[in-house]
């Protein structure tokens, strides 16, 4: 073994480099506190090409749920896009969400979140932003409500 922890073999003259593995947490909340879990938002892992990536032979997609929180384990480090979609984003009380129009580009490097090549991104719908090195928070914002006037002209 040589000082970086990789394993050498003289006899077949060859290194094994052990990649550092990632543990990445993805939550989704509502905007307005930070902390309200929300329901139904399908997130996918995209590769830089726009493809869902796969992992240990499973797309990379998630449906969001309450007290749940989307753990992937072992995604190699590379560039990487994090995608919202889904029809109906709720709380628990019933309230609807905006889905984010915007994409997520976020780095993984040495196992880790690159914070600084991973820029946050804020549209009018949320937030998509890198909290740690572990950790990338999305974050919608809470639908505005259908209002109807009506107008009578009285003489």
């Amino acid at each position: 073994m040589d000082k970086d922890g990789n394993i050498v073999d003289s006899t077949t003259n060859t290194i094994t480099v052990k990649d550092d593995l990632s543990e990445i947490t993805i939550d989704k909340v509502a905007m307005s506190d930070g902390a309200t879990e929300l329901n139904g938002a399908v997130l996918e892992i995209l590769d830089e090409n726009g493809t869902v990536v796969t992992h240990n032979g499973e797309a990379l997609r998630h449906t969001s749920a309450e007290g749940t929180v989307w753990e992937i384990t072992g995604l190699a480090d590379g560039t990487y896009k994090l995608k919202e979609s889904g029809d109906e984003v709720t709380d628990a009380a019933g309230n609807k969400y905006e889905v984010m129009d915007s994409e997520f580009k976020f780095v993984i490097e040495n196992g880790v979140i690159d914070t600084e090549q991973s820029t946050a991104v804020t549209d009018e719908n949320g937030k998509y932003e890198a909290e740690d090195e572990t950790t990338i928070i999305v974050s919608d914002a809470l639908k505005k409500a259908d209002t109807h006037f009506v107008i009578n002209k009285a003489e």
